[in-house]
């Protein structure tokens, strides 16, 4: 049930969205043909005709439309060629491109803008009812400690249960993914070395063995002395990436499989190769150690350090961890408007640098995922945290729906924006017939691009990733 509540929620989404552009339409005096629900690939649900427009429901529900006499656009092409159709004279003021600029844009944009209200509206009455907004903000504390031999250093230094995890490698602790970032990136033995420490110990190798320089293959038989061995550099990156808001910048050199089959087999400050092997794939193997990091945690209101603490190879310290959401408590007017401003403000934020970084291949596509994997969450958020989580994330799908339809993609709401824009700027019409097709390619690649979405989702559910 919990999961049937979230599809209907998102796609009451679609609905606010394509009512939008309807109201906008009417406003300024566009016949609307259709109002759709889902796209038009397999078998209608249901039909019929309202005044001048068509209601349709669609088997394939993944979206909606709202399609006007004139458009050139495919989900259109049934009622252009549909001979129950009313035919509009070219000069029509019904027809949506006989309208001026602004009013076409006003209709584009409506949608989006509905979006957003719904949003804010939505985050608006979570406040007043729950009379709390989350803050995206967490406490982190220590809970327990698992079995000893599961433990890095981490008891050693002194921690506890009940302290606070406040920062980590000098970032702020706000959110428990941002600790686990960094155990995960600092873990010993990861197959990868800056270019400074492998060259500090290249530099100290050479030293010790001063027939060799840095071209040498050292030969098989050959006794090779190695410097003490010391701590690679500590993690340095920021919130965002942390977050997973951004790609890590790694420049580090990775090993190849003979240089980490060769690291494994250094106990000592000496070895006798098995096999011819280059200098500088000895100082990769070597050079591959441990990254500790330094703790910040709160206990009884002050602040403790620890420096240089080591997790186990598999990037854990043997702790138990749990955390708290943060609010902000919304008991009248001011702070509930306030609160909800910001929710939806810091949650725009979090998705526009989320966008830029799939834009930009910082973040895989395989790490996309759409209204499967949202519909699954969103039910397991009721049913764990309740409804009035539930409607937050809707709000969040919402403010993520309307930017995406604003991007200046063709086929898409910020796409026909692009063309009216151009067309105002140049003062010249954009040939229809090119306009169709590009639409018309931009659309079955997003239909493409959404297919291989849910096919995400579905991996990831079966995985049991979520």
């Amino acid at each position: 049930m919990n999961i049937i509540l979230m599809l209907l929620l998102i796609s009451l989404l679609i609905i606010v969205h394509e009512l939008g552009h309807f109201i906008a339409a009417k406003l300024m005096g566009v016949k609307v043909s259709k109002f759709a629900i889902g796209l038009p690939f397999g078998p209608t649900l249901y039909k019929r005709k309202f005044g001048e427009t068509t209601f349709l429901i669609h088997s394939f529900l993944l979206g909606g439309y709202v399609s006007f006499p004139d458009d050139n656009c495919p989900e259109n092409k049934e009622e252009l060629n549909d001979e129950d159709a009313e035919v509009l004279p070219e000069d029509s003021p019904l027809r949506f491109k006989n309208k001026n600029g602004w009013q076409q844009a006003f209709i584009l944009v409506a949608g989006v803008a509905c979006n957003v209200i719904f949003a804010f509206m939505l985050v608006l009455f979570c406040a007043f009812y729950w009379q709390k907004i989350p803050t995206n903000t967490y406490e982190v504390f220590v809970a327990g400690t698992n079995k000893p031999q599961d433990t890095s250093n981490i008891l050693e230094k002194g921690i506890q249960k009940g302290d606070r995890l406040y920062k980590i490698n000098g970032i702020e602790i706000d959110n428990p993914q941002e600790f686990f970032f960094v155990l995960q990136n600092a873990k010993p033995y990861d197959g990868k070395v800056s270019k400074e420490k492998q060259g500090e110990v290249l530099k100290n190798i050479l030293a010790l063995n001063k027939k060799y320089d840095a071209n040498s293959i050292a030969k098989q038989g050959s006794v090779i002395y190695l410097p003490k061995r010391t701590y690679e550099e500590k993690l340095i990156t920021d919130k965002n990436t942390a977050l997973g808001l951004k790609k890590l910048d790694d420049k580090e050199i990775k090993l190849n499989a003979k240089e980490m089959s060769l690291r494994d087999k250094m106990q000592s400050q000496k070895i006798t190769l098995a096999e011819d092997t280059p200098i500088v794939e000895i100082a990769n193997a070597w050079a591959d150690y441990y990254k500790p990091f330094d703790i910040v945690i709160l206990r009884d209101g002050k602040t403790i350090e620890y420096k240089n603490v080591i997790p186990d190879k598999s990037g854990l310290l043997g702790l138990k961890i749990s955390y708290t959401q943060n609010y902000t408590q919304t008991k009248d007017i001011k702070t509930a408007l306030r609160a909800t401003n910001t929710y939806i403000t810091e949650n725009t934020r979090l998705m526009v640098v989320g966008l830029w970084q799939l834009v930009t291949g910082n973040v895989p596509l395989n790490q996309m995922h759409g209204i499967v994997a949202i519909t699954k969450i969103g039910g397991d958020i009721i049913q764990h945290k309740g409804l009035m989580e539930g409607l937050l994330l809707t709000a969040i799908i919402s403010i993520d729906l309307a930017l995406i339809n604003i991007l200046p993609i063709p086929a898409l709401d910020g796409g026909h924006l692009m063309f009216l824009a151009i067309e105002k700027i140049t003062r010249r019409k954009i040939d229809e017939k090119a306009y169709e097709i590009l639409n018309s390619i931009f659309f079955y690649a997003l239909m493409l691009l959404m297919i291989f979405i849910v096919g995400n989702d579905i991996f990831a559910i079966i995985t049991k990733q979520f």
